[in-house]
C-alpha cells in the first residue's frame, strides 16, 4: 500500500507527489507505481506507470484544465508478480486563479483617534477565480505607500476595524479580494482622517473641603490643544467608605459638591 503524501492541482498541470514504498516491503524486483486519476464524477480512470521504485513525483498536463476543478486520484503499486493494493482515493483541486474583479463601494469612517471602521461590497461582475476573503491596505498620508500595513478578513465578511492609529491623522485605505492563487486588483483608494485625540492635560489646581454631608471640589479648566478634542466635560472619582462612584459631569463647570 502507498499512501499520496501530497496531491496538488495547478492550472495546467496536476502534480502528485508520493511516499515511496520502502526496499523491504517491495517483495519483489520491477517494483514501481501506477497513479490513477480521473475528473470527479466520471466513470473512466486514466492511468500512467512509473517503472521506478525510486519514482516520487508525477506531473499531469493538460492545457483544458479548468482553474479550481476537481480530480479524484489514488496510487497503487506492482512488481514483476502483479499488482498490488491502491491507496485511498483522494480529491484535489485544479490551482485557482487570483479574483479578477475588484471589491466596490469601499466607505470608511473614524470611531475614535485610534480606530477606524472600513466598509465594501463584494464584485459587482462574476470572479474568474473563488474569493477567501479581503485584504485591506492602509497607509498613513506622510507615510509610502509601499510601506503600507494590511490586514485580512476570511470569507464573506465585508467590514472591519483598524486599530492602533494615529489621533487627528489622514489615512488611504483600499481593498482587494484574496485566495490561494494571490490577490486580486485593488479596489479605488477612499481617504479617512481619524478623530482628535483627548486633551492631554489633568485639571489642576484641585482643591476639596469636606464637612460631615458633603465634599466640594474645584479646579482649573483644561483648555485643549488645537490638535485635540474639545473638552465637553470632567469625571470624578468619589470614594467613600470603600465604595467607588464613578460621576460624568456633563459641562465644563469647574466644581462639584457632593
Amino acid at each position: 500500500m502507498v499512501l499520496t503524501s501530497l496531491v496538488r492541482a495547478l492550472s495546467v498541470r496536476i502534480r502528485v507527489t508520493l511516499e515511496t514504498v520502502p526496499e523491504e516491503l517491495q517483495n519483489g524486483r520491477g517494483f514501481g507505481y501506477v497513479v490513477a486519476f480521473r475528473p470527479y464524477g466520471q466513470m473512466i480512470w486514466m492511468l500512467t506507470v512509473l517503472a521506478s521504485a525510486d519514482a516520487s513525483r508525477y506531473v499531469f498536463r493538460n492545457e483544458s484544465v479548468h482553474p479550481f476543478s476537481p480530480f479524484e486520484v489514488k496510487v497503487g503499486v506492482f512488481n514483476n508478480k502483479g499488482e498490488g493494493p491502491f491507496s485511498p482515493t483522494t480529491v484535489v483541486y485544479s490551482a485557482e486563479e487570483e479574483p479578477t474583479k475588484a471589491p466596490a463601494n469601499i466607505f470608511a469612517r473614524s470611531l475614535s483617534a485610534t480606530d477606524v471602521e472600513v466598509f465594501w461590497a463584494s464584485p459587482m461582475e462574476k470572479n474568474r477565480g473563488r474569493i477567501q476573503g479581503y485584504e485591506v491596505k492602509y497607509w498613513r498620508h506622510d507615510d509610502k505607500e509601499e510601506n503600507a500595513r494590511k490586514i485580512r478578513t476570511i470569507g464573506n465578511q465585508t467590514s472591519t476595524k483598524i486599530t492602533n492609529l494615529k489621533g487627528s491623522a489622514l489615512y488611504h485605505l483600499a481593498v482587494k479580494a484574496y485566495n490561494s492563487a494571490g490577490t486580486g486588483p485593488s479596489s479605488a483608494t477612499v481617504n479617512v482622517t481619524t478623530r482628535k485625540p483627548p486633551p492631554s492635560q489633568p485639571p489642576g489646581n484641585i482643591i476639596w473641603n469636606s464637612s460631615d454631608s458633603k465634599i466640594i471640589l474645584n479646579w482649573d479648566q483644561v483648555k485643549a490643544l488645537d490638535n485635540e478634542s474639545e473638552v465637553k466635560g470632567y469625571k470624578v472619582g468619589n470614594f467613600f467608605l470603600q465604595r467607588h462612584l464613578l460621576l460624568l459631569l456633563v459641562g465644563t463647570d469647574c466644581s462639584h459638591e457632593s
